[in-house]
């Protein structure tokens, strides 16, 4: 079984380093973004990630408005 890709999306480079690397460590792959609006992008691609971790603030959208936008859709 493919284990399912995660995006994680915080603008502090640390909280998504570490949060990254214990998910890589649990065998997850892993995406990044630095902000709202490239999570909303990697969100609404083609090819979605099936989970998705969100920082509550961020530059640009904030966590609930990505998460909004994805009920919307």
């Amino acid at each position: 079984m493919i284990p399912l890709q995660v995006l994680v999306a915080d603008d502090e480079p640390v909280s998504r380093t570490v949060v990254g690397a214990m998910l890589k460590k649990a065998g997850y792959p892993v995406i990044f973004a630095p902000d709202g609006e490239k999570a909303w992008e990697k969100l609404d691609s083609d090819d979605p990630p099936a989970i998705a971790l969100l920082d509550w603030e961020m530059p640009g959208l904030q966590g609930p408005e990505v998460v909004q936008k994805i009920r919307s859709r």
